[in-house]
Order: structure tokens, then sequence, then C-alpha cells
């Protein structure tokens, strides 16, 4: 037997070790110049077939997202999550900043940027009408790809994810899905908040964040349901302990909002809840803390997102006020004692809140 089918072989009999694994197929990476205004990679699954009608993902900051070195390499979890049968196979588009990330990913003036990253022209609705009118078009006419709103998502990290959540909202009718991983929603005094009015059918929405950064941004959520959203199928936020605003981080949770998107199991019903406690010092207001009882739902797809207002919490014992989103405020005692609640789950949860160190004592898993 050839050397290569005799390895290929075992990796069949014997289960796969990395070596094996780097001799089977894998999806294929294509880099493409479009019209001297956009330099992308672009990822298709093993078995790419034009018979094939495949959802896209378009990631804003292109030039980590496969990167094998100090990137996200993307391409190798997507291999892994199809191959899997998680995902569906899909088209992942990485769109290059080409050194002018600051402009296109910020719709807003922000006067604190100018002052302390450097000057910027907002281009964010030029930078869109071109992916529309031009890269789209593209990408759409060379590959098999679902040409219908709800098969087109658009992604980005921190600036990219304020961005990415920004262009869902303004070209509802373009992206069906939109995936913010630790977005700058800050920027220009949250003026995205004010964009958002009313819901738009099919479109669906994926914001998180880690407790290691420096914002708060669960109002967003709510505001998301106001709008007529269903959380937990229409719109997703996740609150991650100690997360902080790293590309690994995002790396490692990526998978939820690319199950939101193109999961294989459709199945949405919550399996399981753990309750999370943790403490997030706000860097933008120096002084205030905020302390958080994160409860966390299973789906039955392997989807994990924060429940925040959609459960409810009852205190049993203790002087501290409760939020409708789980945020504690401390009274005069430094114990507590609650019940977080969700459709059958019920969990009550011992809390300490000095020196602002959150412990949970989970009584009923």
């Amino acid at each position: 037997m050839p050397f290569l089918l005799k390895y290929i072989s075992c990796c069949f009999i014997f289960g796969c070790s990395f070596f094996c694994s780097t001799l089977m197929a894998q999806g294929k990476m294509i880099h493409h110049e479009i019209n001297s205004q956009f330099t992308v990679d672009v990822y298709l699954p093993q078995n790419y077939s034009p018979k094939y009608s495949y959802k896209t993902i378009y990631f804003n900051d292109g030039e980590m997202l496969f990167k094998p070195v100090g990137g996200m390499r993307l391409n190798l979890l997507l291999d892994s999550l199809i191959k899997k049968n998680v995902l569906e196979p899909c088209i992942a588009v990485g769109i290059y900043t080409n050194g002018n990330r600051l402009s296109l990913y910020t719709p807003y003036n922000d006067d604190w940027i100018k002052k302390n990253w450097g000057r910027y022209t907002p281009a964010s609705n030029p930078y869109t009408l071109g992916i529309i009118n031009d890269l789209i078009p593209f990408i759409e006419n060379e590959y098999a790809v679902d040409k219908k709103t709800a098969g087109r998502a658009i992604a980005g990290f921190s600036l990219g994810g304020l961005y990415a959540t920004w262009a869902a909202i303004k070209f509802p009718e373009v992206f069906g899905f939109s995936i913010a991983m630790s977005p700058s929603y800050w920027v220009a005094d949250k003026a995205l908040f004010k964009e958002l009015n009313k819901k738009t059918a099919g479109n669906r929405f994926w914001f998180d964040m880690g407790t290691g950064e420096w914002e708060y941004y669960v109002p967003f959520y709510k505001q998301l349901q106001d709008a007529g959203y269903t959380p937990g199928l229409e719109c997703f936020y996740y609150e991650v302990k100690d997360a902080k605003h790293l590309v690994n981080e995002w790396a490692d949770r990526i998978q939820y909002p690319l199950i939101a998107f193109a999961g294989v199991n459709k199945n949405y019903t919550a399996v399981q809840m753990e309750v999370v406690a943790a403490c997030m010092q706000s860097v933008n207001n120096p002084g205030t803390v905020y302390r958080r009882l994160n409860a966390v739902v299973t789906l039955a797809n392997g989807i994990r997102y924060s429940l925040s207002n959609t459960a409810s919490y009852k205190l049993l014992k203790g002087d501290i006020k409760l939020l409708d989103d789980g945020t504690i405020i401390a009274g005069t005692e430094i114990d507590a004692e609650v019940e977080v609640s969700y459709k059958a789950f019920h969990q009550q949860v011992k809390i300490k809140l000095a020196n602002c160190e959150l412990t949970v004592d989970n009584k009923h898993p």
C-alpha cells in the first residue's frame, strides 16, 4: 500500500492522530484582490461542491482570522465543527482592513478615540456599500452560496463587533445574522443603542463580553427583546467570567454563534443551567463595580448563552437588592442566598460580597 494511503487508513482504524489528520483533506483557502478595494481570504469547506448552496459569513479583521500564529485559526475550527457534524458546511470570507481599521469599523465621531487613538473619519457607510455592491456580488458569482438574507452573516471583534451590529441594523435586508464579539458599543456614548427601533423579521443577533473587559451591555440585550427579538432564538448575549479582550478568548467561544447561524442541530431546548457569580469593574466609570449573578444556559444544540433578565432572581436571605438581570446591589450584609429560576430549572446559591469576591455554592444543580 502506498505510504499516504497507508496512513490515511490508520486514521480510520485507530483514530486520527495529529499526524494522520494533517494528511487528510481539509478546507481550502483562496486569496482574492477585488477591484483594488477589497483584499479577502475565502475559506471553502472540505468537499466543496458548486451543486450545494452554502451559508456565508463575512468577517472583519481578515488579516488575523486564519493566521496560524497570533490569529484565530478559524479554518481549523470550521474544519473540526463541520467534520463532527456540528456545523453545516459553510463559507467564511475574511475582509482585510488594509490599515484602515479605525475608520472602517467606527460609524460615529468620538472625540475620546481621536484624542487617544488618533484621528479618523467614520467610513462604515461607504465600507458597507462597497461590501454590498462589489464584494458580495463577487463572492456570490464566484462561489455557490445561499443568496437569501438568512444565509448571510456579518461578524467582527471589538470595533469590528460594533460595526457588525451596526451593519445588521442599518442593512437588515443584506445581513440576516450578526456576530459581535467583545463589541465596542461604548463608542460615542453608546450611540448604537439609538439605532435599534423595531424588529426586522428574519434577522438575528449575537453579542458577548468577558467580565475581564471594561463595559457592561446587558441593557442592549433587553433593548433587542423590547424590539421584538426572541431571546435564545433570535438574539443572544453571552457573558464569560474572567474572559479578556483577547483573540484567544474569542477563539474559545466563537463556536456558539457559529452554531446559532449554521448549526446542524436546530433544537434550541434548554438542557442545563448553571449560575456563575462575577464582578465587573468599569474602566469608563472608575469606582463602579457590577456584581452579577450570571445564569448560563446550555441548549440541546450546544449553544451556551446568558439568561440575564429572562431568568428570575428571588432573594431568600440577606440585605441586598437584585435587579431583573441578575445585577446585585449590596446592602448592609455581605452574605445572601438567592434562588435563580428559568423554566423547569431552579437553583439556590449562596453569595459573598466581601472585597468584590463573589463565590457561589450551588446547592441544587
